[in-house]
């Protein structure tokens, strides 16, 4: 083989290996650990130099990391629903990726910490559709003034307690500053159904939330008792509209607790 043609198949083996590491980013550093506290607290949330999370059981990771509903999780064991994790994750430029680089990196780091294996299908499954009631938002949804787009946050260190939202799903409470695709994902995690944006807004909003969360499906008292369907229509001027969507759902074949770091 000539010299240029050895310098080609050089380039063509560097350019095949950066296109594999851009399409599956990893977590440069990752520190798991279990969460053995009383908090009910969890949190999940970006920063430039990667993820922190705390306080959050794997079934919630999985969720974000699928973008799945808990019903498209199949075959996954009571502890990855019950134990709940620390964890801190470098990745480089985190709040510029895209969210599918974000999401596959959490996917890569499950399967190298939880030796997740997954076995995707595809199956029809019930759905909510998140729609406008009318013209006007709801008296507890409002247009947020302070703009938290992904270079702003980086400029700012990615620690503004402005550009944050808290979510006590044990106390039926959402608040603080997001986007609709952030109040999907939690409306996700509480109606246990995929949930789909069909709003179309597209700006970022300061919203309290506050609903009377279920234990075993029945309801215990609240703030206002209401119920999450109520609540997002009342309060936020919202409505999940029940119906069906395909979705991929994801059987578990194999998926391990993480050795200590």
């Amino acid at each position: 083989m000539s010299r240029n043609a050895l310098t080609v198949v050089a380039i063509c083996v560097i350019a095949a290996t950066v296109a594999a590491q851009q399409a599956s980013p990893v977590f440069e550093v990752a520190s798991v650990k279990q969460n053995t506290s009383s908090q009910s607290f969890q949190s999940f949330r970006w920063e430039p130099t990667g993820i922190r999370v705390s306080n959050m059981p794997l079934d919630s990771l999985l969720i974000f990391a699928f973008l799945v509903g808990p019903e498209q999780l199949v075959n996954l064991p009571g502890w990855a629903r019950s134990e709940r994790y620390d964890i801190t994750a470098s990745l480089s430029d985190a709040l510029k990726r895209p969210d599918l680089e974000r999401r596959t990196a959490v996917q890569n780091l499950l399967r190298d910490r939880f030796k997740l294996v997954v076995r995707q299908t595809s199956q029809d499954a019930d759905a909510f559709s998140l729609v406008k009631v009318g013209t006007t938002l709801g008296p507890s949804m409002r247009i947020a003034e302070t703009k938290c787009d992904r270079e702003s946050i980086t400029a700012r260190g990615g620690d503004s307690t402005q550009c944050r939202f808290t979510n006590d799903r044990a106390k039926g409470l959402l608040t603080g500053h997001m986007t609709v695709n952030d109040l999907v994902n939690v409306l996700r995690s509480v109606v246990s159904q995929p949930v789909i944006d069909r709003t179309g807004l597209a700006d970022e909003y300061e919203i309290t939330l506050r609903w009377a969360p279920e234990a075993g499906g029945v309801a215990v008292e609240a703030l206002d008792g209401a119920s999450i369907y109520t609540a997002v229509q009342e309060q936020l001027g919202l409505r999940l509209v029940a119906g069906k969507a395909p979705a991929n759902a994801y059987i578990i074949e194999s998926i391990e607790r993480p050795t200590p770091d």
